[in-house]
């Protein structure tokens, strides 16, 4: 989930760079069996937990944590120094 959220940032798509994400809880909704009351393993979660189910919503938890905070797109760009003659130009202005 979350190499999968540095991967594609929640912008444009963007590979999102140093960042730190700190899980500090887990909520699982659980429903209780109708079974008797007296069974230690009354209540069961309320969708099956696979892995699947747990990086999908690590990673939108990720991707809305970076959208609640400003957010800034960085574009890498090149800067040239041609040498050349003016032969070598031609009609180039």
């Amino acid at each position: 989930g979350f190499q999968l959220a540095m991967r594609a940032g929640p912008l444009c798509e963007e590979p999102v760079r140093r960042v730190a994400v700190i899980l500090e809880s887990v909520e699982i909704a659980v429903t209780k069996r109708p079974s008797e009351s007296d069974n230690p393993k009354q209540y069961r979660a309320a969708k099956d937990i696979t892995g699947g189910i747990v990086v999908a919503a690590l990673r939108s938890g990720i991707r809305c944590a970076l959208l609640t905070r400003p957010a800034r797109l960085v574009e890498g760009h090149l800067r040239l120094t041609l040498h050349s003659s003016l032969a070598g130009l031609g009609s180039l202005h």
